[in-house]
């Protein structure tokens, strides 16, 4: 079920943001097809108890001085790149019998399995577009790694998604692939080369002066 969020109207421009922030408070804006930009400000706890780590959540908006109380999705959350506290987050007014799109991550199974071989996994996305009813919107898409040998490669098709959600990106495209690490991979490929070094050193010995 969608989370409350109250909120009340507040003035635009950089000024007022960092006012805003020096008061407790987040700036934020909603916005929608059919609805003109609204610019608002949340309580700063309130937005850290709500609102998660990545966009797509969904919520239930109330701004009482506009009149205004809808279901949004979260677009994109603005934060401080090093304490990471919100500074402004972007809605999307949506209607809960409308399908829209919003990106999920991907949630890798397995991968301590796959590093208890001496192998890694390198990600190619964490994130995948998927397209679906609001109230469908999963936390993530998980896959499973564990099975992987060096080389192979988790694709988009292998993504397991809800009946009602539709995974957007290219089905080949790559999630993740599994890999020998550098060092390693440089032992094995310098054995062979030291072994073929001896008989090459023999038959020139061989060979009259």
């Amino acid at each position: 079920m969608p989370q409350h969020i109250a909120a009340i109207p507040r003035e635009t421009g950089k000024r007022v943001s960092n006012r805003l922030r020096k008061q407790g408070l987040v700036p934020a804006v909603i916005y929608g097809k059919t609805l003109e930009p609204l610019h608002v400000a949340l309580n700063k706890v309130a937005v850290a108890q709500v609102l998660g780590p990545r966009a797509g959540h969904v919520h239930r908006i109330v701004v009482k001085e506009k009149g205004f109380d809808g279901t949004v999705v979260v677009k994109e959350v603005q934060r401080d790149p090093i304490s990471r506290q919100v500074l402004h987050v972007d809605f999307h007014h949506v209607s809960m019998g409308e399908r829209i799109r919003v990106e999920v991550p991907i949630a890798l199974v397995g991968e301590e399995q796959v590093e208890k071989q001496g192998l890694v996994v390198q990600r190619q996305m964490r994130e995948v577009e998927v397209e679906c009813l609001p109230a469908s919107i999963p936390d993530a898409l998980a896959a499973d790694v564990s099975g992987l040998a060096p080389g192979q490669a988790l694709l988009v098709k292998d993504l397991v998604a809800p009946k009602d959600v539709e995974i957007l990106a290219p089905p080949t495209e790559v999630v993740a692939v599994v890999v020998v690490p550098r060092a390693a991979a440089e032992e094995v490929t310098e054995a062979p080369a030291g072994e073929a070094a001896a008989p090459e050193g023999e038959q020139a010995t061989a060979e009259p002066e």
